[in-house]
């Protein structure tokens, strides 16, 4: 029995790097949640050894038992963090009522397969064409640069996806350049304040619902307060539970060295 008790503590690490090597290899898009899985198999092994060390007589067992306590603070202070992030990226992942009184809705790309939208980039522009019908006298932004493995660019991408499916093509402004959100939104206010002669008080944004506190964040650094997210749903549920937590750490990130 003692000695299945040692066991059980690397075998669950075991069990866990298993976990996240088949995300990794096997399933696209969850790399965030494979590292989390990881993160976690080694904290469990350093505080079993620690656990065994504290038990000894002498400054090893001290060391160990100090060790043991910070880590633990540690942690608890990082999932306090966690919490409070994750809590604001899901309060902000919904379109606000006010967004569709806005003159310009600035649609944030995500990856090209060629010349076709990745799925991501397929849910914002089912939000965008559905803000656009429901706000008749909004012009589009539609911002994104041209990656590896595009063929185009994700912005003429997006126009050409939203020409198709009726939006007057007048009603679409690309910006083909950015390659980040900030480069997303910078970009796009720049076109914005050139045709209206200033900035507007705000705009709408639509991107993935995990998305939207990260990018209205980096929306008020650049001066425009007044920000209303469109939220484009994530298709698949798990990995929308992924993207919502690695978003967390994102937003902490934005927050303390943003």
């Amino acid at each position: 029995m003692k000695k299945i008790r040692v066991l059980i503590v690397p075998f669950i690490a075991l069990f866990l790097v298993l976990c996240a090597l088949v995300l990794k290899v096997a399933l696209a898009g969850y790399s965030f949640l494979s590292y989390i899985l990881v993160a976690a198999a080694a904290l469990l092994i350093i505080l079993h050894l620690l656990f065994k060390l504290a038990k000894k007589r002498g400054a090893a067992g001290v060391i160990a038992k100090i060790l043991v306590v910070l880590i633990l603070l540690a942690l608890a202070a990082g999932i306090v963090i966690f919490a409070v992030n994750e809590a604001d990226v899901v309060k902000n992942a919904k379109t606000e009522e006010r967004a569709y009184s806005m003159d310009y809705v600035v649609v944030l790309g995500a990856g090209v397969n060629g010349t076709e939208p990745s799925l991501s980039l397929h849910n914002r522009l089912e939000a965008a064409l559905d803000f656009l019908e429901k706000a008749p006298g909004a012009v589009a932004i539609v911002s994104g640069g041209q990656g590896p493995g595009e063929m185009i660019s994700e912005a003429e991408c997006m126009r050409q996806w939203l020409e198709a499916r009726g939006v007057a093509p007048e009603r679409i402004v690309m910006e083909p350049a950015a390659t980040n959100t900030y480069e997303n939104l910078k970009f796009s206010f720049d076109i914005i304040a050139g045709r209206e002669g200033s900035m507007p008080d705000g705009v709408a944004i639509v991107s993935s619902e995990y998305h939207l506190l990260r990018a209205k964040l980096q929306a008020k650094k650049l001066g425009v307060e007044n920000c209303a997210g469109v939220a484009a749903k994530t298709t698949l549920p798990v990995l929308r539970t992924n993207y919502f937590m690695r978003e967390a750490f994102g937003v902490a990130y934005e927050r303390f060295f943003g």
